[in-house]
């Protein structure tokens, strides 16, 4: 990677058709604040979706962390079709 450059990763998941394109440089793995905001909720709101399975959480030591990947999938299997 060059001076300025940004290199972005395109993932294709076949089982739902979903394209994820993310910037390299983005952390794979998010705090619950982190995730929380990448989601667009709060903190509160992400934990019941985590104790519902709605979305996949991972325990490091005493800290839990969030796969921006699984983050994505939860995201578009609980997309909607607008009424």
């Amino acid at each position: 990677m060059h001076d300025g450059e940004i290199w972005y990763n395109i993932r294709r998941y076949p089982e739902n058709g979903v394209c994820v394109m993310r910037n390299e440089t983005e952390a794979r793995y998010l705090s619950r604040r982190d995730a929380a905001g990448y989601l667009g909720v709060s903190v509160r709101s992400l934990d019941t979706w985590t104790a519902a399975g709605r979305v996949v959480a991972s325990k490091m030591g005493k800290r839990v962390l969030y796969d921006r990947i699984d983050l994505d999938r939860a995201v578009a299997a609980g997309k909607q079709p607008a009424a």
